[in-house]
């Protein structure tokens, strides 16, 4: 992950963003796996394992990630064009919700609390979230980060950065 030392911030503005999303997209490749596993061969311990144990991750990264756009990027670009990145809170919300929804679910299945759709409904949801999630970076990297970069001076870019920096420092 990029770092901020004594005034030195990433060579590409939005490096912490891009290197938040890499690991977003780590954790998915392993909810991925598992869900293929348990759609090919059944439910199995590793496979439960493999998504239970991303969610937490996912849930502390995703929040990182969406935090760090919606105190410093989001406002400066709403600052030239208000309410432009409206859709993209509105997608972090639905996110947050449906990871809460599979956490649920797999707290049901770890106690117990079956129900005849628990698994199903934690495979479906698992999937939901990685199909969302891979849509909502490819589309923040194929439009809202260029658009920054176009539509931001490279002191706001920077102000943005080192703000990401700062706060990256914090959370050591």
């Amino acid at each position: 992950m990029p770092t901020y030392r004594a005034g030195k911030i990433p060579a590409e503005p939005l490096a912490f963003l891009a290197a938040d999303q890499d690991e977003l997209f780590a954790i998915l490749d392993r909810i991925d796996e598992s869900l293929r596993s348990i759609l090919g061969r059944g439910f199995s311990a590793d496979a439960f394992v493999g998504i239970a144990g991303s969610i937490r991750k996912l849930s502390d990264t995703l929040g990182l990630h969406d935090r760090r756009e919606e105190l410093h990027l989001f406002p400066r670009i709403d600052g030239h064009v208000p309410g432009h990145c409206g859709s993209h809170r509105i997608d972090h919300r639905q996110l947050r919700g449906l990871i809460e929804r599979l956490r649920k679910t797999v707290l049901d299945v770890e106690s117990s609390k079956l129900h005849g759709t628990s698994v199903r409904e934690m495979t479906s949801c698992a999937g939901e979230i990685s199909d969302r999630l891979r849509a909502h970076i490819r589309r923040e990297r194929e439009e809202l980060y260029p658009f920054a970069k176009t539509l931001l001076s490279g002191a706001e870019l920077t102000a943005c950065d080192i703000a990401m920096a700062d706060e990256s420092q914090g959370d050591r």
